[in-house]
């Protein structure tokens, strides 16, 4: 990005998840750049995505103030009672009733690994094309179903190995191997929307998948300051 863009010195302030598309916040000094990750690890930022789920989602406003355990035996991180506070602020923008699928704002209060994609899965609408939390489809089923098959393969060394599995790629955050799906199905409809302070706000534009949405029905959240 730095060649790209001839910015010698760009320091990176946070990290998105490598399939998540949208605003990225970054530094032209480390100074800067440290003075907003604190900001961000403090929530004293607003952050904004848009997703899009799989079947009806609640009307109304849907606050999850549910736990996120971090895994630590290489399996997908979960809701939890011995989790850290996590907490999202949810509501459903559309409902498509031709694909069941919606689209929703989500406005996460913590900040932790992965937390929009496991509340919306502890909701019971994973985020489409979600490689880990969400099912891949409807023959390959959920992607526990899918790491148990690539963990019963390590273990009994089969030469013919589970379909759609890469066996070297795994997930930077919770080191659980990632399905390699063809490039055309490389998409997960999570977007970062937008960032925003009392003395900023960076936004970008909402993604095609989120057909018939506005930046007024995103932004009009109703919420001066998201409770903590």
């Amino acid at each position: 990005m730095a060649k790209e863009n001839n910015e010698p010195d760009l320091y990176l302030v946070h990290r998105i998840d490598k399939l998540t598309s949208g605003v990225l916040v970054l530094g032209r000094t480390s100074k800067v750049a440290n003075i907003i990750s604190d900001m961000i690890r403090n929530s004293n930022i607003e952050k904004t995505y848009i997703a899009k789920v799989i079947g009806e989602f609640p009307e109304g406003e849907i606050d999850v103030n549910e736990p996120i355990l971090m895994s630590k035996r290489r399996k997908p991180h979960q809701v939890h009672p011995d989790g850290k506070p996590s907490r999202t602020l949810f509501k459903r923008l559309s409902y498509c009733k031709d694909s069941d699928t919606s689209i929703l704002r989500c406005i996460p209060i913590t900040g932790r690994t992965h937390q929009i994609r496991i509340h919306t899965k502890h909701l019971g609408h994973p985020i489409v094309g979600d490689p880990i939390y969400g099912p891949i489809n409807e023959d390959e089923g959920t992607y526990e179903e899918i790491w148990e098959n690539r963990r019963e393969y390590l273990k009994n060394k089969s030469e013919t190995p589970p379909e759609n599995i890469s066996l070297e790629s795994e997930c930077i955050d919770c080191c659980v191997p990632i399905p390699d799906p063809p490039l055309e199905k490389l998409t997960q409809c999570l977007h970062s929307y937008s960032y925003k302070c009392n003395l900023w706000h960076f936004k970008t534009k909402i993604p095609q998948w989120a057909e018939g949405i506005t930046e007024d029905m995103v932004l009009d959240n109703g919420i001066d300051n998201p409770p903590s």
